[in-house]
């Protein structure tokens, strides 16, 4: 079987924002990266340029695991991209209050944080762990 392309990178989060983001976007980096760890503790960084905390590990039916993590943020070029793993289904009432975004499955993009509010964004953060806890992990 061939090994996961997402894994966990040997360096810290406060290294990775110093010496990695761009410069434009540390600022907005430093602001999330604290509110993440106030609401769901140490964050990791991922293959790809990905802070993410906690793990989860998934199965597929082939019998092929990995891990990935329930929340998270990447700090691309064009745009933020945060990462809840558990979806949107359970956020539609916290969506409607947020700000400018757009989504995707498990992604939700931002151009800046001005764009959104980030007390409702925590909100966000803490009701995807409480979707997580909730959901099996593969044994």
């Amino acid at each position: 079987m061939a090994a996961n392309k997402t894994a966990i990178e040997p360096v810290s989060a406060q290294d990775f924002i110093a010496n990695s983001v761009e410069p434009s976007r540390r600022a907005e980096a430093e602001v999330l990266a604290q509110m993440f760890q106030e609401e769901v503790g140490d964050l990791q960084v991922w293959t790809g340029g990905m802070l993410g905390a906690g793990t989860y590990t998934y199965a597929y039916p082939s019998g092929r695991k990995g891990e990935w993590f329930p929340t998270g943020f990447a700090m691309r070029k064009a745009q933020i991209t945060l990462y809840f793993l558990a979806g949107f289904e359970h956020q539609s009432d916290l969506l409607e209050k947020v700000g400018k975004y757009k989504l995707g499955q498990s992604c939700f993009y931002v151009k800046k944080l001005t764009d959104i509010d980030l007390d409702v964004v925590r909100q966000m953060i803490r009701r995807n762990q409480e979707n997580m806890a909730k959901v099996s992990v593969a044994e």
